[in-house]
């Protein structure tokens, strides 16, 4: 009875993490659903964009303009709900929720923080700090030097620094080892048994906090003081310096006479790939189309008997037959494998090759233009897509079997 009990448990679990679920659009609208299209939440979303992990999703829906409201899906639920934050992410175990203030000068700023406000929340929700940072980084990695204690150090909108030692369970500073610093250094040489930061008060007199762990919790703790701050570093870090401009070259005295080619190579090939900022998180995401140059003496788009292959020319064998009418470079989710799409009367197919160019085709087939953005999805084997219409705007999410999520 027992041994029965831990199966029913085990596999529950596993159909509990390995659930998929994708954004399905019903009418204009989006929602979230299973594989199999049961609706999980309802289609009350202008544009749901996937995030990082399974079941992570920004479900947004458009008041007016660039008027908006987000609401930050964790685990299939939504957690915080009706914001204005710009875009979310997780990071340690806690959410980090990023409002931008200003969106010209952001991006005129290269993304400045100084132009965007940055809240932490649990899992739950629940707010863990009152105020907003700038920014926040979790002195941690794959290594953790504490067990439920986390260090925090936050700049806070003033571009003061201050270092705390938050509760992990109870959401609470259960220490704060500096606050106000306008300059700090990290070193992580004997992390993630020892943990050291050089702080400097507006003063610019400087410090090395010294944090030594053991099983999990903070055993010393020590502080010195060291060389001040030099007050022109900040000015020498951020000046252009004196380095030598790069002299130009008249090209046109160095060109290379054109190669020749044949009527039926093509040089070049599309390459497209889904676009949006995720700072605008109100806007559909649409098709990217760039242009590709082959080099024709390795690999070439050929024409044969009206249809298009693409060869390895050096070999002199064909990677994807001449047999679509376009064929089309896709970005790739892996880092040895190159995905293609083509093109045959109306249908559109997603083509995969791995290193030896073994062609390796998608069952779906797509009456739109597909752009795999997902691999092995919540469990291997599963791939999401995005489909885009003619006119390059996002119509609807479908998986690697061609099933469409929309009704």
């Amino acid at each position: 009875m027992k041994k029965q009990l831990t199966f029913i448990f085990f596999f529950t679990c596993i159909l509990y993490f390995c659930q998929i679920t994708v954004p399905y659009r019903t009418g204009n609208k989006y929602g979230i659903s299973d594989e199999s299209g049961k609706i999980i939440i309802p289609a009350n979303y202008d544009i749901i964009d996937v995030l990082m992990y399974p079941g992570e999703f920004t479900a947004t829906k458009q008041l007016s303009g660039n008027v908006f409201k987000t609401t930050y899906i964790v685990k299939n639920k939504p957690v915080l709900q009706d914001t204005d934050y710009n875009y979310f992410g997780m990071d340690s175990g806690f959410i980090i929720a990023t409002r931008i203030k200003d969106l010209q000068q952001y991006y005129m700023s290269n993304g400045s923080p100084s132009y965007s406000s940055t809240d932490v929340y649990s899992l739950s929700g629940q707010k863990v700090f009152e105020q907003s940072f700038r920014y926040v980084n979790f002195i941690e990695d794959e290594k953790k030097p504490l067990t439920n204690e986390i260090l925090v150090l936050a700049n806070d909108q003033k571009a003061k620094n201050s270092l705390y030692l938050l509760n992990t369970k109870t959401l609470k500073v259960s220490k704060t080892f500096f606050e106000g610093a306008d300059e700090v250094k990290t070193h992580y040489e004997k992390f993630p048994a020892v943990f050291s930061i050089d702080y400097y008060e507006t003063d610019l007199s400087g410090k090395r906090l010294i944090l030594n762990f053991e099983n999990g919790k903070l055993a010393k703790q020590t502080t010195e003081n060291i060389q001040s701050l030099d007050p022109y570093s900040s000015q020498s870090r951020s000046s252009s310096g004196s380095y030598d401009v790069m002299p130009t070259y008249d090209m046109e005295g160095i060109k290379q006479p054109p190669v020749k080619i044949a009527d039926h190579v093509i040089a070049e090939m599309k390459d497209i790939s889904n676009s949006k900022k995720y700072t605008q998180p109100y806007n559909i995401p649409v098709l990217s189309v760039n242009s590709k140059k082959l080099l024709t003496e390795y690999f070439a788009l050929i024409k044969e008997n009206g249809k298009i292959g693409y060869m390895d020319t050096r070999k002199k064998q064909w990677i994807i037959p001449a047999e679509y009418d376009e064929i089309m470079t896709s970005h790739s989710t892996c880092g040895n494998c190159d995905v293609f799409v083509v093109k045959k009367g109306g249908i559109y197919k997603i083509l995969e090759t791995g290193p030896d160019n073994k062609l390796t085709p998608f069952k779906g087939d797509y009456p739109m233009i597909p752009v795999l953005v997902k691999r092995n999805y919540g469990k291997d084997g599963f791939h999401l897509v995005e489909l885009y219409d003619k006119d390059g705007n996002l119509f609807c999410y479908a998986n690697q079997d061609g099933v469409m999520y929309y009704k």
